[in-house]
């Protein structure tokens, strides 16, 4: 060091470090190269997938088996009856099918009137899916606030069954349960009446005319099973003709297989939706 300046850093000839900056300096376009080339990729990749999904590529008939999902087996005039006792108040649970809230509510007037006497009709429903909550309603009817409706509506919506609903009567038995008391027994209550209820499972479903040639009969007959089909009706005059019911989901490929084995001779026609 001299007057307080630092000598320079001189690389010697041929030095390791030399060689290897100038096999860096040699190859970095290369480098450079291939990694705008990959992501380059990974985004026309990327891009793929999310069109595919914006643009509605997915199966239709997937699409449409998912709107299939548990719900009671019980109608409305014969609904799933179950009964607890708890500390003398009796709590008698009415379980129906009821698909919307129209349904829901004529159901739980029916039960009110047969049980005018008691000393609450408590209620809720899903009226929709599983789970969804677009399509809810629960009272209280007269007991505390937040104790009764609520609760009930909590456990039907995490029960994985849709159109539902429950009415709680309760006949009071002279001993107060308190707040939580009361949350328990109606969250038992339905508890109770979901542990053995009968259930179906929603199938959106449609009817389909099929007119053919009395050649084809057997051949569309044998079909049906495989494409959940059942007849509904039948004539037959100058050409054969099936009125049938079967899933939504599966009318696209039912036509293509009844064209199939009817040399595209078969006419349908769709004469409403359930």
């Amino acid at each position: 060091m001299v007057g307080g300046a630092c000598a320079p850093f001189v690389i010697k000839n041929n030095s390791y470090l030399e060689k290897f900056a100038r096999l860096v300096k040699h190859f970095f376009p290369f480098f450079a190269f291939f990694r705008k080339l990959c992501s380059f990729r990974g985004d026309k990749t990327a891009a793929r997938f999310v069109n595919a999904d914006a643009c509605g590529t997915r199966p239709t008939g997937l699409q449409s088996r998912m709107n299939r999902y548990p719900i009671p087996a019980a109608s409305a005039e014969q609904p799933w009856r179950t009964e607890l006792v708890i500390r003398r108040s009796r709590f008698i649970t009415h379980c129906a099918h009821t698909p919307g809230p129209d349904a829901a509510r004529a159901f739980i007037e029916s039960i009110r009137r047969e049980h005018a006497s008691a000393t609450h009709n408590c209620w809720a429903f899903v009226g929709g899916a599983p789970g969804h909550s677009g399509q809810v309603g629960f009272s209280d009817d007269g007991e505390p606030h937040g104790t009764a409706g609520r609760p009930m509506l909590q456990v039907l919506l995490h029960c994985g069954i849709g159109e539902i609903c429950m009415v709680v009567t309760r006949y009071f038995g002279g001993v107060k349960l308190g707040t939580g008391g009361l949350v328990r027994a109606y969250q038992d209550s339905v508890r109770e009446n979901l542990q053995n209820l009968p259930q179906a499972e929603r199938v959106p479903s449609l009817v389909l005319t099929v007119s053919l040639a009395y050649a084809h009969v057997d051949k569309v007959r044998r079909l049906l099973p495989e494409f959940e089909a059942v007849v509904l009706a039948e004539d037959y005059g100058a050409e054969a003709s099936l009125r049938l019911r079967l899933p939504e989901a599966l009318q696209a490929s039912f036509v293509d297989a009844v064209a199939a084995r009817t040399d595209g001779r078969a006419v349908f026609r769709i004469e409403d939706e359930a």
